[in-house]
C-alpha cells in the first residue's frame, strides 16, 4: 500500500495524522437529499495495516503563479510509525511499521537526482 502524504507539519507521524482526519468538502456535491446548508467531510481510513506500507511526501506544489516549485519544509523521519486502523463496524486497531529506507531528491523541479538510504540489517 502506498500513501501521498502533504507537507503540512514537522513529522511524517503527524502528517499521516492530518491525512486521516476528517477534512471539509466544500464546492463538493454530496447526495442530492442533503440540505444545501449540511457540513459534508470526508475522511480516509484504513481498515487493516498492510504489511508493508509506503508512504511518499509531497514535496512539489503549484503556487499562485501556476509554477511547480519544491517544497523544502524539513520533516522529522522517526524510526517507527503508528497508523489507526478502523473497521465498517468502528473497531479500532493500530499497525505499526519500522523504517527500512529513504528516498530523497536532491534539486529542484525538473533537475536533480533521486538518493536512497536503508537501514543495515543489525540496526
Amino acid at each position: 500500500t502506498s500513501l501521498s502524504l502533504p507537507v503540512d507539519e514537522v513529522s511524517i507521524q503527524m502528517c499521516m495524522t492530518i491525512m486521516f482526519n476528517p477534512q471539509a468538502t466544500d464546492g463538493v456535491a454530496c447526495e442530492d437529499h442533503l440540505p444545501a446548508h449540511t457540513d459534508r467531510f470526508r475522511r480516509l481510513s484504513m481498515v487493516h495495516g498492510p504489511q508493508t506500507l509506503f508512504a511518499t511526501l509531497k514535496r512539489f506544489l503549484v503556487n499562485s503563479q501556476n509554477k511547480i516549485e519544491k517544497v523544502s519544509t524539513p520533516i522529522d523521519i522517526s524510526r517507527s510509525l503508528g497508523v489507526r486502523c478502523v473497521d465498517a463496524s468502528g473497531k479500532e486497531s493500530f499497525a505499526c511499521y519500522d523504517l527500512l529506507g529513504v528516498v530523497a531528491h536532491l534539486g529542484e523541479d525538473g533537475a536533480g537526482h533521486n538518493v536512497c538510504a536503508t537501514r543495515r540489517e543489525d540496526e
